[in-house]
């Protein structure tokens, strides 16, 4: 193994867990490294600093455009669900925005049944998608990274595991939406 990544690896320290509901993420730090602090979706979007809109007024179903408008990076994790706009949708691979940036974030919609403004911007979701739907979701992402089609999904599939889910807890939603199904279940 390189030597330097191998010094590096040894001075990582494990920090607390933070916590986000089921979430845990464990800070590795290191003393040689810079330290740079950033946000976490949810808490840039309350601050102000990010704004997460659809890429056009037209909309396109599997883009969000987004605007850190802050001082420091935002971290938007994998699987995370943005509520509002045209649709809701879940993030489809880790992104992070870097300050003072702009950018395209690859996502997946949950909520077939609905194409109309509620908002035209989005807010972060409270919950995170059920495991079959995170599975079936990366493994259509891998594959389309495989083939050269960037972090894109089966958007059909998810749209059919949404479904599955709220029929199997019969939580009926008159747009198909995920958060229905979730929110019925609390």
């Amino acid at each position: 193994m390189n030597e330097a990544l191998m010094k590096t690896l040894e001075e990582l320290e494990m920090r607390e867990p933070v916590f986000d509901g089921a979430l845990h993420l464990f800070p590795l730090c290191s003393a040689t490294s810079a330290k740079e602090d950033l946000f976490l979706l949810q808490d840039a979007l309350q601050a102000g600093t990010l704004h997460v809109e659809e890429l056009s007024e037209s909309g396109s179903v599997p883009d969000l455009w987004v605007v850190n408008e802050g001082l420091w990076p935002v971290l938007n994790l994998e699987g995370e669900e943005l509520i509002g706009a045209k649709q809701n949708r879940v993030v489809n691979s880790t992104v992070l925005v870097p300050a003072q940036s702009q950018l395209v974030l690859p996502v997946s919609c949950v909520e077939r049944g609905r194409w109309s403004y509620r908002s035209r911007a989005f807010t972060a979701g409270n919950c995170s998608p059920h495991l079959s739907l995170r599975r079936l979701k990366a493994r259509s992402v891998h594959n389309s990274l495989k083939h050269g089609r960037g972090h894109r999904s089966d958007q059909g599939a998810v749209w059919n595991e949404v479904d599955r889910k709220a029929r199997l807890h019969e939580a009926p939603s008159p747009t198909h939406a995920l958060q229905d199904s979730q929110s019925h279940l609390s």
